[in-house]
């Protein structure tokens, strides 16, 4: 158990010693995603493999929905070995993450924050358009433009402020407009992928982050292509 506890602690210092420098891009860039589809493929994989694993913890008499709520809010907990499996399945994810920050002049502070700025935009984002103000107001109907690549040809979707409300409350468990009232005012890419990754690891830490940023931006992308 100390032997896993002290794995992690070492992903964590080497992880946020890479952010902290903000100099260069990870030097494995091989397996960063540099386009759409390859962000997808990252996003599909990385989801399946936390559903496996939680899987293997998981009350049958809930939903893993429901088990990832508790895990999120600390009233159930999942074993060190499953949070090591899950932060070794993210290290692209926080490569991606850490590469967008560098390539878009944005100063992020941990691994919490790479992660949740990976799963939150994709190489073809805008990050100043991707989340309007509006995406998670209670409006109805309000649509929001995405673009996915299919392949590669680009499609032109259209997502429901509805729709993003679901994800968001499935994922995290409260509506991010009024969790984090900085967003009122200064509605940045930087705020909002802060938002999301202190909302998130209130009881797993970056762990938490993955499994409800990723939760989050799949579903988004499931019901962008629906």
């Amino acid at each position: 158990m100390k032997t896993l506890h002290q794995t992690i602690l070492l992903l964590l210092i080497v992880s946020t010693t890479l952010l902290s420098c903000n100099k260069e891009a990870p030097s494995n860039d091989t397996i960063i995603p540099k386009d759409q589809a390859s962000y997808n493929s990252m996003l599909e994989n990385l989801n399946s493999n936390i559903d496996k694993i939680l899987n293997e913890s998981k009350p049958s008499y809930l939903s893993l929905k429901e088990y990832k709520k508790n895990l999120l809010d600390g009233s159930m907990k999942i074993s060190s070995s499953q949070q090591n499996r899950i932060f070794k399945a993210s290290q692209q994810l926080i490569d991606y993450g850490t590469a967008l920050a560098i390539k878009n002049n944005l100063k992020i502070d941990n691994v919490e924050d790479a992660i949740a700025l990976g799963a939150l935009y994709g190489p073809n984002d805008n990050l100043q358009t991707k989340y309007a103000k509006s995406t998670f107001q209670l409006d109805k109907g309000l649509p929001v433009n995405k673009s996915y690549s299919l392949g590669s040809n680009m499609a032109q979707v259209e997502l429901t402020t509805d729709e993003a409300i679901d994800c968001a409350l499935n994922a995290l468990g409260v509506n991010l407009l009024y969790s984090a009232s900085e967003l009122a005012t200064n509605w940045t890419a930087v705020n909002i992928v802060k938002s999301f990754s202190t909302i998130a690891k209130r009881a797993l830490g970056p762990i938490g982050v993955t499994i409800a940023v990723v939760s989050f931006s799949y579903c988004i992308y499931q019901k962008a292509n629906d």
